[in-house]
C-alpha cells in the first residue's frame, strides 16, 4: 500500500511540475520538421504554375498517430496553389468521392478556359479603376467602393464573378473544410503536442515567394539559438545601419532561454494543456505558451509572448 501511494505521488507530481522538458515532443518536432525542409517545389514558366516536387502526403499525415478525424467519413487530403510569386499548401478534409477540381470546374461557364473569371485582387484593381462598379455603390468613390465590396458578403461572396482558382481558394481557406479544425487529439501530452503542432505549423511546408514571410518554426536546440545570436550580433540596430540590416536582442531573455533550455514544456491542467515553445519566424524569435483545451471544439489560445531577438520587418532570415 506504501509503495502505491509512492507512485501515485511521484506520478501526480510529474503532472504538475512546471519546467519539466519533454524529449518526445523534441524528437516527434524534429521528425516533422525535417521532412517539412524536404519539400520542395518546382516552377514552370510555361504554365506559370508552381507545383510541389517529392511529397508523401500519407507518410506526412501519419506522423500525426496522436490524432483521428472528427468524422470517420471524411479523409484527409491536400491541395498546392502557386504561382512564380507565391505558394502554400492547405490540408482539407473531404468525403471520399469528392474531387475538389472536378467540383468547381462543373460551376464555371466555361470549365476549360482558365482565364474565365477574376481572383479577388483582380476584382479589387478592376473596382479601383473604374471598370467595375458593385451595385448600390455609383455615388461611392473607388476606394470607398472597394471596401463597401469586402463588407458587403452578399458581393464578395458571390461566386459569379470568380475564378476556378478564386473558387478553390475560398473553399480550402473556409474554417469548416480546414483539417486542423476538423482533428480530435488524444487526451495526453503528445495528443496535445501533436494537435498545437498541426493546428499551427502543419501547413509549414513548401512556402515559396511571398509566403515565406509566413514561414514560421520551433526551435528546440540551443546551439541553434546561439547560431540565431550570432547572426543577429552582426546586424545591430542602430540609427546609421540599414532597416534591413537591423536586429535587436534581449540579453537578459537571451541568458535566460541558454540557462534554461529550448525544449517545449508540456503541462497537463484541468483547464487545458498549456505547452511553451520557443518560436522563430521572419520577425524575431519568441518564447510562447499556448493553452489547449481539453474538450471540443479544442480551441488553442496563445497565452503569453515573450520577445527574445527581433528581426527589422524588410530583413527576412533564412530558413
Amino acid at each position: 500500500m506504501k509503495n502505491l501511494i509512492t507512485i501515485t505521488i511521484f506520478v501526480l507530481f510529474l503532472n504538475i511540475i512546471p519546467g519539466v522538458a519533454q524529449p518526445n515532443a523534441v524528437e516527434f518536432i524534429k521528425k516533422v520538421q525535417t521532412y517539412q525542409d524536404s519539400i520542395k517545389t518546382t516552377y514552370d514558366e510555361d504554365t506559370g504554375k508552381r507545383q510541389l516536387g517529392s511529397f508523401d502526403f500519407n507518410k506526412y499525415m501519419q506522423m500525426f498517430n496522436a490524432l483521428k478525424i472528427k468524422d470517420s467519413h471524411d479523409v484527409f487530403d491536400y491541395f498546392y496553389i502557386g504561382n512564380r510569386v507565391f505558394g502554400n499548401p492547405f490540408i482539407y478534409i473531404k468525403k471520399p468521392d469528392f474531387d475538389l477540381i472536378r467540383h468547381f470546374k462543373a460551376t464555371m461557364k466555361n470549365p476549360e478556359d482558365e482565364s474565365e473569371g477574376m481572383s479577388l485582387m483582380q476584382m479589387l484593381n478592376s473596382i479601383l479603376m473604374g471598370s467595375v462598379i458593385p451595385q448600390n455603390t455609383e455615388n461611392l468613390s473607388p476606394s470607398e467602393r472597394a471596401q463597401y465590396f469586402l463588407n458587403d458578403s452578399t458581393l464578395s461572396k458571390n461566386t459569379e464573378w470568380m475564378s476556378l482558382q478564386q473558387k478553390v481558394l475560398n473553399f480550402l481557406t473556409d474554417s469548416t473544410n480546414k483539417a486542423c479544425n476538423n482533428v480530435i487529439p488524444e487526451d495526453t501530452k503528445e495528443g496535445y503536442m501533436q494537435y498545437l503542432f498541426f493546428h499551427e505549423y502543419g501547413e509549414q511546408f513548401a512556402l515559396a515567394g511571398h509566403s515565406l514571410q509566413k514561414k514560421r518554426t520551433i526551435v528546440c536546440s540551443e546551439t541553434e539559438v546561439e547560431e540565431i545570436a550570432k547572426r543577429c550580433a552582426g546586424m545591430k540596430c542602430d540609427k546609421n545601419v540599414p532597416q534591413e540590416e537591423c536586429c535587436e536582442c534581449d540579453s537578459i531573455a537571451l541568458a535566460e532561454t541558454l540557462r534554461t533550455g529550448v525544449s517545449p514544456i508540456i503541462e497537463m491542467r484541468e483547464d487545458g494543456c498549456f505547452i511553451t515553445l520557443y518560436e522563430k519566424d521572419t520577425s524575431g524569435l519568441f518564447k510562447e505558451t499556448f493553452q489547449v483545451m481539453r474538450s471540443q471544439p479544442y480551441k488553442v489560445i496563445l497565452r503569453d509572448k515573450k520577445e527574445i531577438f527581433s528581426i527589422s520587418t524588410y530583413y527576412m532570415m533564412s530558413f
